[in-house]
Order: C-alpha cells, then sequence, then structure tokens
C-alpha cells in the first residue's frame, strides 16, 4: 500500500522557537489524506503536531542569485523554509517533521529529561494504525 513518505528531522531550531517542546512542526507536499491520519496519531500519544504552512510565497526566501536554491531562507518562517528546502528534492507526496524536542532540559509528560526519542511513537503509531 503506497502512503506519503515522512521524514523526520531538527533542521534550524526555528520550530523549537515557535512551538517550544511540546510538540512537533509538520508541513507537507501533496499528502492531506496521510498527514491527516499523522496528526490524529499525534493526538492519541500526545506527539501532536502543529501544521505550518506550506505556501508558495515561502519558495521566494530560498531563491539565490548564486546557487539552484538557498538551504536556508532568513529568520522569520524558518521552520519552513527548512521544509521547503527538503521538498525541492522530492517529485512525490511528501510529509516533513520538524522534531524540535529531541532533547529536553526538563521532564516533560512521558518524556524523560534528556534524548526523548520523539518522533519514534509517534511514527510507529501511525503505521500500525493506518496500514
Amino acid at each position: 500500500m503506497a502512503f506519503s513518505t515522512p521524514d523526520f528531522a531538527t533542521l534550524t531550531g526555528a520550530a523549537a522557537v515557535a512551538i517550544g517542546h511540546y510538540g512537533m512542526v509538520s508541513m507537507h507536499k501533496d499528502s492531506e489524506k496521510d498527514h491527516k491520519y499523522l496528526k490524529k496519531s499525534g493526538d492519541e500519544i500526545h506527539e501532536r503536531l502543529a501544521e505550518f504552512p506550506f505556501w508558495s510565497d515561502y519558495d521566494e526566501l530560498i531563491k539565490s542569485d548564486v546557487a539552484d536554491i538557498k538551504n536556508i531562507g532568513g529568520r522569520a518562517g524558518g521552520a519552513i523554509t527548512a521544509g521547503k528546502f527538503l521538498a525541492h528534492f522530492t517529485d512525490y507526496p511528501w510529509i516533513h517533521v520538524d522534531m524540535s524536542g529531541v532533547y529536553a532540559k526538563t521532564k516533560y509528560g512521558y518524556r524523560g529529561k534528556g534524548a526523548t526519542g520523539m518522533g519514534v511513537r509517534l511514527l510507529y503509531h501511525f503505521i500500525k494504525n493506518r496500514y
């Protein structure tokens, strides 16, 4: 069964600035249905996703005069432009999850202090319950 290919990465720190350690930032390209189920999985296991817009306007921020594209669009919209950079290299339905909370300075919910493994439970739950 085909599904959108999700990637999990901590790219810029901009996602943590935007939403703190309470969840992860997500965006997608042509993956409405799978993204909806991924968000539902996140809500069920408390690895929640804050969906950021993936408007074409953000493509302008990674244009470059000296290269094909820039790998960062600046401070404003940083998590989104990082996702746009990755999307540039995909030609298939795709979901990006910026997992900014992979290391915690304090305990939060089920996650202890230190390395959290954030995203592993989410991906497992999504695949197990969706497919």
